[in-house]
């Protein structure tokens, strides 16, 4: 803090991992700094930047959405850039059985099928859903529940060979008649995870593991960073796994899914953990998981001005 009443705050930008082009990228779009300010210009010739003094609210409205929000936490152009950064690897854990499952045949997010799924790491967790554009083939999780495909560039459909675009779209790659063998396609992925400080990081991703910014085909604009902080206000949310008891899968394939998709009771008491966990850090902040989260709430407030 600055001044008595708290109303300034002095950042140090090096302690947030940003530089000097990152901070003149966030205030680019920023009104000037009045010159009637008294040390304005002082501070303008100390920082080197025409513009040291920003609003708190114009703050938040702007890099808690894209494409500020992706560009000040340095956020990768792909998936598997995520996992270096967070030094997890997805397809292992998952060979492994180091993780947590449970799928839904719809939800508060989807009318079709999702597949929810936790990684650990050494500081918090990750959290990554499977979205489903259709219930068709591959994307039907009861009868293709293990997976998911590799995530890699989707190249355009050959326009010499409709048939097959037309089936690997419908189907996915590598379909097999094994009822349950071949990996579920699913068609994006939405992800959070923790924060050095606890607090909760948002990421969304196309079929091939492209960053996007907002949800696709969601009938409401769904934006990454402040519409993932109002449904994530406490962190995790309950789910119940209809997968482990209802796969139309092989004797074989069966033990596999029960391994990844666990009982509902040790889910949601993980869900609860990491829940309370992140209600912890809100805690640290004088933020009662039962307050209105303040973020998307000063969102309404400032998107309306």
């Amino acid at each position: 803090e600055v001044d008595a009443e708290g109303l300034l705050l002095r950042i140090n930008l090096p302690e947030y991992g940003w530089t000097a082009s990152l901070w003149e990228s966030l205030v680019a779009g920023h009104p000037a700094a009045a010159s009637s300010i008294k040390g304005v210009s002082a501070l303008q010739e100390a920082t080197g930047s025409t513009k040291p003094l920003i609003r708190a609210e114009w703050f938040i409205k702007n890099a808690s959405v894209p494409p500020l929000y992706y560009a000040l936490w340095q956020a990768p152009e792909h998936i598997t850039g995520l996992e270096k950064l967070l030094k997890i690897d997805f397809r292992s854990n998952i060979a492994n059985t180091q993780v947590m499952r449970a799928g839904l045949s719809q939800s508060d997010v989807s009318t079709n099928h999702r597949v929810l799924e936790r990684h650990s790491r050494p500081s918090g967790f990750l959290w990554r859903s499977y979205e489903f554009g259709s219930r068709q083939g591959t994307r039907d999780i009861f009868s293709f529940p293990l997976g998911p495909s590799s995530e890699t560039k989707v190249s355009a459909p050959s326009p010499t060979n409709n048939v097959t675009s037309l089936i690997t779209g419908l189907l996915g790659n590598g379909v097999t008649t094994s009822n349950g063998q071949a990996e579920f396609s699913s068609d994006g992925s939405e992800l959070f995870f923790t924060l050095p400080n606890g607090m909760l990081a948002f990421y969304i991703a196309d079929r091939s593991g492209t960053r996007l910014e907002r949800v696709p085909g969601a009938e409401t604009p769904i934006f990454v960073g402040g519409s993932c902080m109002s449904c994530h206000a406490v962190g995790t949310i309950p789910a119940r796994d209809e997968v482990r008891t209802n796969a139309k899968v092989s004797a074989m394939t069966a033990e596999r899914v029960r391994q990844l998709y666990v009982e509902p009771t040790v889910f949601n008491q993980q869900i609860g953990a990491d829940g309370e966990a992140y209600q912890a850090a809100l805690r640290k902040l004088g933020i009662s998981a039962g307050d209105v989260e303040p973020i998307s709430e000063a969102l309404k407030i400032f998107s309306s001005n």
